[in-house]
């Protein structure tokens, strides 16, 4: 009796998934000056318990903490560790929740606070925001941190050349409006400097948010 094999042709069926988008933007947790004295801290308050599902965010508050010294000799010890204390902060909650993931920037003195939209494209879009310190009472004897004030939202036709705006649609892929970019605040700590990817310069006044392009 004689076998015969029969050899089948097997079908591989592979399965093209399509190319996976450009991941969001990056939503650091904190950032320090340039001088390294002062931290910002971004937290999310969510609404509903721990256990829930799908939460939303109530509110954003970005904290700016400063170095602590020891005022009491009583406390004092030697470590390398380093301390902070909360200085003042900005609570965002309603209509300024676009801002929850926005990237922050804090002077070197403690006062100013930067925030950078990942989402300005289009020339009325909101390029960042500027808050500074509001002092009162509380703050000087050192019960919680100090409110905040806006001082300006500065929008992306003040800041970029008109010639500059993309003409294609937007996609998840495309720079965002600072990416290749630089920043810097001046020694006066009242300057924002910003360097386009194009090369031209923006100079942009914390106290008022006066900008003058160079």
């Amino acid at each position: 009796m004689k076998c015969t094999a029969l050899f089948l042709p097997i079908l591989i069926l592979v399965s093209v998934a399509p190319a996976p988008a450009s991941p969001p933007p990056s939503c650091p947790k904190a950032a320090s000056s340039g001088n390294g004295n002062f931290l910002v801290i971004r937290n999310f308050q969510l609404e509903g318990t721990a256990n829930s599902s799908g939460r939303k965010i109530q509110q954003v508050s970005f904290q700016i903490l400063t170095k602590s010294t020891f005022v009491n000799e009583s406390e004092r010890f030697t470590s390398r560790a380093t301390y902070w204390e909360a200085m003042w902060d900005v609570v965002l909650a309603g209509t300024d929740l676009p801002q929850y993931c926005a990237f922050p920037l804090v002077s070197d003195d403690g006062e100013f606070l930067v925030l950078l939209s990942e989402h300005a494209s289009g020339p009325d879009d909101s390029a960042l925001w500027i808050y500074r310190r509001r002092y009162h009472p509380g703050d000087r004897l050192g019960v919680g941190p100090a409110a905040s004030t806006l001082v300006k939202t500065v929008t992306l036709s003040e800041i970029w050349p008109v010639h500059k705006f993309p003409k294609a649609p937007i996609t998840d892929s495309t720079p965002l409006w600072f990416s290749g970019g630089s920043f810097n605040f001046s020694e006066s700590n009242r300057l924002l400097m910003h360097d386009t990817r194009w090369g031209n310069s923006v100079r942009i006044s914390l106290s008022d948010g006066a900008v003058s392009k160079q």
